[in-house]
Parts: C-alpha cells; sequence; structure tokens
C-alpha cells in the first residue's frame, strides 16, 4: 500500500506505489497469486467536501469519472455520455511522461498514470 496520508502532495513523476496484476490470470479466471497494484479511478463532484467509505476517501456526492474526460479538459465526464459524443469530439490526445522526466507535449500538468520509454 502507499504510505502516502490523505492530503499529502505530490507532484509529477512521483512514485507512488507499485502497479501490477490485480489478479486476473490469462484465463480469465481470478487468480490467488496477485502482485502489488494500484487502481486508478477518478471522481468528479460540485462539493469540496469528501468522506470515506469502505477504505477509500471519494468526494460527497461524487459520481465515477471516466478517466479519459481528464484529458478532454471539459464536460461530459462519465463514461456513458463520453461514448456518446459525436465521432469528431472523440479523439483525446493523452499527455505523458517518458521514463527520463520529460512531459509531452512539453510542460503539460495531467500525464498518464505510467511512464512511457523514450525511444
Amino acid at each position: 500500500m502507499p504510505t502516502l496520508e490523505v492530503g499529502q502532495r505530490v507532484r509529477m513523476g512521483d512514485r507512488l506505489c507499485p502497479t501490477g496484476n490485480t489478479g486476473i490470470g490469462v484465463t480469465g479466471v481470478q487468480s490467488n497469486r496477485r502482485r502489488p497494484a494500484i487502481h486508478f479511478a477518478a471522481f468528479y463532484s460540485a462539493s469540496e467536501q469528501y468522506m470515506e467509505m469502505r477504505s477509500a476517501i471519494i468526494p460527497a456526492g461524487g459520481y465515477w469519472m471516466d478517466p479519459v474526460a481528464l484529458f478532454r479538459k471539459r464536460l461530459p465526464l462519465d463514461s456513458s455520455s463520453m461514448k456518446a459524443l459525436p465521432e469528431a469530439e472523440k479523439h483525446i490526445p493523452i499527455s505523458v511522461m517518458f521514463d527520463n522526466g520529460e512531459t509531452f507535449p512539453a510542460g503539460t500538468k495531467i500525464v498518464w498514470p505510467y511512464t512511457c520509454t523514450h525511444k
């Protein structure tokens, strides 16, 4: 598990925790052999308040957000509405950070949660 505290600030490129297979084997069946994993989920809410639900901290009145919507930087935010967009609005460039710390496009503030190998 990450050793971060709620409210702790992190910077782009900080390693939060290891990632890997969450336990579903190549046959599609749950495996008993699990490796460390981080679940990438995004929520959105008009409220600045949050609550603890089971082992997660989520925004009060929050909804699941399509992670790709982060890169659109405008509404809609949910998967169903994203899927219903006209084809011309579905092309969304994803910003990345390379393993050498360089971002593309340069100066971007939001990157895909995994670094890419720079070739």
